[in-house]
């Protein structure tokens, strides 16, 4: 028996559309990045000198001018970075990889894009953060729990934000989503 064997995504490419609400399989190329001891002093330059962006504060995240890259800052000494065209990928980790700790994490995430007017009364109904604009401005990206997953919440625009759980629960973490979206539609 010939079995063709293709690439698949944790969500098969989801597009979904609920009420006010569209939900997308995002699939960014996701790199954690760990801060040796002696590059502490140098971070913020190294970044700068590759990536031709600032770094963020802890919490937030900053984008290329292409908005392709974007650079999440977890803390003092780690941040993630993610690519949304592979083909940025090399160049950029080849020179990240000489100064700083590198480890792929791709195919730990599953990646859904939340967006349309209601997007803030899905989320608000399963994440205990306080996701207004006051509060949470656009590029705050920061970890939480919705619905007892593991979330990484990173807010795009006024109207959407970009969810990161584990792969390994992608099919609950979408329920979790899908059923705030059709309890508000």
């Amino acid at each position: 028996m010939d079995k063709k064997i293709s690439p698949t995504t944790p969500l098969s490419g989801l597009h979904s559309v609920i009420g006010n609400v569209t939900l997308n399989e995002v699939n960014p190329e996701i790199f954690c990045i760990s801060i040796p001891k002696e590059m502490n002093k140098k971070v913020a330059s190294e970044f700068k000198r590759i990536l031709k962006f600032d770094i963020p504060i802890i919490g937030q995240s900053s984008l290329n001018k292409n908005s392709t890259i974007r650079l999440i800052r977890n803390s003092l000494d780690q941040f993630f970075i993610l690519f949304e065209k592979a083909s940025e990928v090399a160049g950029v980790m080849n020179s990240l990889e000489k100064y700083f700790y590198i480890t792929e994490q791709s195919d730990a995430w599953v990646g859904i894009e939340i967006s349309g007017k209601s997007s803030y009364s899905c989320l608000e109904r399963i994440c205990p953060l306080d996701l207004s604009t006051e509060s949470f401005g656009v590029n705050t990206a920061v970890r939480t729990l919705m619905e007892h997953l593991n979330v990484l919440i990173i807010k795009t625009t006024e109207e959407s934000f970009l969810l990161l759980s584990a792969s390994s629960s992608a099919k609950s973490f979408l329920n979790a989503v899908e059923t705030s979206a059709e309890n508000i539609a």
